[in-house]
Parts: structure tokens; sequence; C-alpha cells
């Protein structure tokens, strides 16, 4: 699953839960890290796929962001 599909996935009231638990708000969450407009801090990055409960990989965070090709994986 995309970061994206994860965080459009969720009710405004979970997106402010999924945000607090990672250490930002709901509004720089939808504003910014959904339509990946600014690239967050590493330990946000880290975050925003450890809250997901399994379903975003730190790859897909990556990829979202454009640090990581589409298609290949980190070592």
């Amino acid at each position: 699953m995309t970061l994206y599909e994860y965080i459009d996935g969720l009710t405004e009231a979970e997106q402010d839960a999924y945000a607090g638990r990672c250490g930002t708000t709901g509004k720089y969450l939808r504003g910014h890290i959904k339509g990946a407009t600014r690239i967050p801090r590493p330990a946000l990055m880290k975050a925003l796929s450890v809250e997901s409960s399994g379903e975003v990989s730190l790859d897909d965070v990556f990829r979202h962001f454009g640090l990581l090709e589409t298609g290949k994986s980190a070592a």
C-alpha cells in the first residue's frame, strides 16, 4: 500500500490520531505529507511507517517522497 492510499483511507479523526502518534499534526499530514510537498525529517519518515502498523513500509515512505525509485527496494 502506498502512503498516499493509507492516509486517504483514514477518516479525518484517524488521520489526526496517526499524525499525533508520528509526532506531527493532522494539518501537516494532510497538507504536506499526503501531497509530498515537503520531505520530512528522517525520524518522521520512520514513524510514518512504524505507526501504520505494517500497512506502509519504510521503502513505501521513501518512494512517496521520491527518495527511492519505484520497483526497487532499499538495501
